[in-house]
């Protein structure tokens, strides 16, 4: 130690506080500056007052076990300098009288002795006086002398060794035993608290705000605040798991400040982008490089080719045009390329915006490879539709409409060409202005026109409008169940010349005359008004029994008809028949040809065995030639 060791004396009249020095112990007799008069001392909470800030700083280190901070000087803890001062003056008060050095109990009860010095005293001390003389001043001085007598023999005699370890001093209560004590021990028998002791608290208080060398790991916020910042001497770091409750949110660099990115809805992470409640940090562009502490700018440019994996974006120029390009630059050598959209995504070379300019949104999964239209619906709003060119319109799902003014707007169907129209499913129109429309059917060549179901059509101007019906060459019209049609030009309307055949089935079943219908039921061969038929009839029959017997007729037939359906005229001549009966129909079987002038058609009747099954079948091949 630097000066000593204090070592508390506590009797019952007071507290004397003796220093160790280097020559040994000094006390109250006057060997020696250090010793405190009691009269310093006036309570336990007074005596650790004192003990702190007028005994040694190491004294004081071990007592309040205060560490490496007791070790300042006793002006850091008592900044106004009251406790040194009395200290000082308990001393230069004491001069050499062991007498002032005495507990300022004993002092009082020599001072006020004078009549009844026995009330004056220690209740212990009165009794062990108690047998002296009458004389009060005996009596004062028989107390003095055993005082005396105490100090200065006893002292030597009883003198205490050193505490070691952790006692940091030794006390006596009155004239008994020694006793070591810990700094535990001795605040809590002086009853006192850091709080209590004079200065301390401001003290250490100062120490901490300025950062004093002497007290360990001190800290100036102010300086600190710099040499933590991460441009800092010493920045603070802090490892994701010592932060606690985030767990895998602390190892993501979230917020909104510069050079972070908002993201996350962990709600344990402050301005985490959650859900709506933060969305709107990042509505734009422009709005997320604000929140994010960038200046707004323009798009970014490139100069030159960027080279990218695999591939190269670049722009040429040929021709004084330029062309923006993508090219595979991988090392093998043949490189594929592909536009993935993922989900219902689809591809698209416009934008689209509900105008003309941009069209209508795509449907999920198609192909828009329009690059304009007249209208926002020229587009491919099917769900897996594919249109291309300008003004194509895809509307059905999985159609395809390829071709300027092309449509194709129901499933399935294709329109492919200059505006062509596939309107019923699976409708397929290509060419020039041709028209599926009766669902499955076909229209190909100029202005044909597919409207029967399942028909077709092809050629210019030809129609097919009835169902299953064909059309072919130039302006021809099937528009009757089944039949097919081919013209090289007209009169002057569609069909008024042209080659045509027709075909009439149906079942007897007995001997009763049964009309043959294009449909097998009701569909009959109509004569078009004002005009007339020429042409070959053939009728067959035959039964499924053993041996299959059979029959066939050919007629040649004219029928001729005006405007109304009564005035038609049929002629039926038999050409040839023959049968499996020795070359002849059987017995009872006939085909026979006639008019109808109740729907103005001609009319075929076949009529076959009782209890027989027999299946018959017509085909008329013939000249039509209308005349209004």
């Amino acid at each position: 130690m630097s000066s000593g060791l204090a070592i508390i004396r506590i009797r019952t009249s007071g507290v004397t506080v003796l220093r160790w020095g280097s020559t040994g112990p000094r006390g109250p007799k006057g060997d020696g500056a250090d010793g405190l008069a009691s009269t310093a001392i006036s309570d336990s909470t007074a005596t650790g007052r004192a003990l702190i800030t007028a005994a040694d700083p190491e004294a004081a280190h071990v007592v309040l076990e205060l560490g490496s901070a007791a070790l300042a000087d006793t002006a850091d803890f008592d900044a106004a300098g009251e406790a040194a001062a009395a200290y000082t003056a308990a001393i230069a008060a004491a001069g050499t009288d062991a007498t002032a050095k005495a507990s300022a109990a004993e002092a009082a009860a020599i001072a006020a002795a004078s009549t009844d010095a026995t009330s004056k005293v220690n209740a212990a001390e009165a009794a062990a006086i108690a047998t002296a003389a009458t004389d009060a001043t005996a009596k004062a001085n028989a107390a003095q002398s055993s005082a005396n007598a105490y100090t200065d023999a006893g002292l030597a005699a009883k003198e205490p060794t050193l505490p070691t370890g952790t006692d940091v001093a030794i006390v006596r209560n009155g004239l008994g035993a020694w006793v070591s004590k810990t700094a535990t021990d001795l605040k809590s028998w002086l009853g006192i608290g850091l709080s209590d002791v004079s200065g301390l608290v401001s003290a250490l208080a100062a120490k901490v705000d300025t950062g004093d060398s002497r007290l360990s790991n001190a800290r100036t916020p102010t300086t600190h605040a710099s040499t933590h910042a991460a441009a800092g001497s010493d920045p603070l770091t802090l490892a994701a798991s010592q932060v606690s409750g985030l767990g895998g949110a602390a190892l993501l660099s979230v917020g909104t400040g510069a050079g972070t990115v908002a993201a996350g809805d962990d709600s344990r992470v402050t301005g985490a982008a959650q859900k709506s409640a933060n969305l709107s940090d990042l509505a734009s562009a422009a709005t997320a490089r604000s929140n994010l502490g960038a200046a707004p700018t323009a798009s970014p440019t490139f100069t030159g080719p960027v080279t990218l994996d695999g591939f190269v974006l670049d722009v040429a120029t040929y021709t004084a045009q330029t062309f923006a390009r993508i090219i595979a630059t991988n090392a093998a050598t043949n490189v594929n390329v592909v536009l993935a959209p993922k989900g219902g995504g689809y591809l698209s070379l416009r934008m689209p915006d509900g105008t003309a300019t941009g069209g209508n949104q795509r449907g999920a999964n198609a192909v828009d490879f329009t690059w304009g239209g007249t209208v926002a619906d020229r587009v491919a709003s099917g769900a897996g539709a594919v249109a291309y060119g300008y003004n194509a319109k895809a509307s059905g799902a999985s159609s395809i409409a390829i071709g300027d003014l092309c449509v194709a707007t129901n499933s399935n169907a294709v329109a492919i060409g200059y505006g062509c129209s596939a309107t019923g499913g699976a409708d397929v129109a290509i060419g020039n202005q041709n028209t599926a429309s009766g669902g499955n059917s076909f229209a190909c060549g100029v202005v044909c026109t597919s409207s029967g179901a399942m028909s077709f059509s092809s050629g210019y101007s030809s129609q097919a409008t009835a169902s299953y019906s064909f059309a072919s060459g130039f302006q021809s019209l099937a528009d009757k169940l089944g039949q097919r049609a081919h013209a090289a030009g007209v009169y002057a309307s569609r069909g008024d010349c042209q080659g045509s055949e027709l075909v009439a089935r149906n079942v007897t079943t007995d001997a009763t005359p049964t009309e043959l219908f294009l449909d097998g039921s009701s569909a009959r061969m109509v004569v078009p008004a004002n005009t007339l038929w020429n042409g070959l009839v053939q009728v067959s029959a035959r039964t499924n029994t053993a041996g299959g017997q059979d029959a066939a007729w050919l007629y040649f037939v004219r029928a001729n008809r005006g405007v109304a359906v009564g005035t038609i005229v049929v002629t039926a001549t038999l050409l040839a028949s023959s049968g499996s009966n020795g070359g002849a129909p059987p017995s009872g079987w006939a085909a026979a040809i006639d008019n109808d002038t109740t729907n103005g058609s001609l009319r075929c009747k076949g009529t076959g065995a009782a209890a027989t099954t027999i299946r018959w079948g017509l085909v008329s091949r013939k000249l039509e030639v209308g005349f209004p």
